[in-house]
Formats: C-alpha cells, structure tokens, sequence
C-alpha cells in the first residue's frame, strides 16, 4: 500500500509539473516592419544630402559599409569606403555643390533593402565659373549593421543626360 500511495503522489506531481507553462524565453526582436526600413533608409538620405552639401566627404563615407561598392557615372567601379571618401573629396575639393535628394522607394527584406530616387545637383567651380545644374537617379543598396543602423552597401547613379565637359575628371 505504501508503494502503491507513493506512486500516486509521484504520478500526480509529475502530472502537474507536466501542466506547468514552460519558462518564458527572450523572444527574438522583430524584424523591422516596411514603415521603419523607410524611415531608416531616408534618415541615410537626409544625412547623405546634409554631409555633400556641406563638403563633408568623411561624413558621407560613414554612411557606407567598409566594403561597400561604388558605381559613378563615367568613371571605374569604387571599391571600400576608403575609396568612395577619397573620389567624392576630390570632387568637393573642385566643386561646390547643392545637391536635394528624393526618395522615391524603399523596399527591405531580412538585413538588406534598397532606396531609390531622385537628384537634382548644382555644381559650382570653386575656381570660378558657371555653375551646372544636374538632375539624375540612383539605387542604394543597403545592409542592416550589428548595431541596428542602416549602411549603403552599393550605391549606383546616373545623370538624366550627359554630364557637361566641366564635370569630366582630368585625366
């Protein structure tokens, strides 16, 4: 008889322990919705249009992942952050400019999204001259970071028509 109690009191306390809820776990963060990737995408934008205006090639290339690629208009294929400061800086060294940039769209799945856009560029020859007025497009490519900002991977961009002789580098 005293097994047979032990063994009812044993079932039961298994019994109840199996109708305990398990311990919560740290659900994982939610992956950002539509709305919050686009916001993120043109606070880079914003910060991307402040930084070239004003002359700012450091703060430009911060916006990129260090191996972040390049495609300028009529020029090689930029390859790292390093590269991508030192080309714009030799531009804003010859040129002032006023650049507005317009998203149109930003679009993201998992760690990566894009934005694409507009630009309506005006660039003033440091050295005198005619300013030139610009309007073109672009594809950024993004890359989710560790630490929950947004960082250009790939940046492409184009004029509407073909850039004046005065924005041709010197080879």
């Amino acid at each position: 008889m005293r097994t047979t109690l032990i063994s009812i009191v044993l079932g039961v306390a298994l019994a109840l322990a199996a109708c305990q809820p398990a311990p919560k776990q740290e659900a994982a963060p939610a992956p950002p919705s539509q709305a919050e990737i686009a916001a993120a995408i043109n606070q880079v934008r914003a910060t991307y249009e402040t930084a070239v205006n004003a002359g700012d090639a450091a703060a430009v290339a911060a916006l990129f992942t260090n191996d972040a690629i390049s495609m300028p208009p009529s020029e090689p294929v930029l390859m790292g952050k390093e590269a991508i400061q030192s080309n714009l800086q030799s531009q804003l060294d010859q040129f002032k400019y006023e650049i507005t940039i317009t998203q149109d769209e930003a679009v993201g799945a998992g760690d990566w999204a894009y934005g694409r856009g507009t630009y309506a560029l005006k660039a003033t020859p440091k050295a005198g001259g005619k300013a030139v007025d610009i309007t073109g497009k672009y594809l950024n490519i993004m890359q989710h970071q560790p630490d929950g900002s947004w960082k250009i991977a790939r940046h492409i961009w184009n004029s509407d028509s073909p850039p004046p002789a005065a924005m041709m580098k010197k080879k």
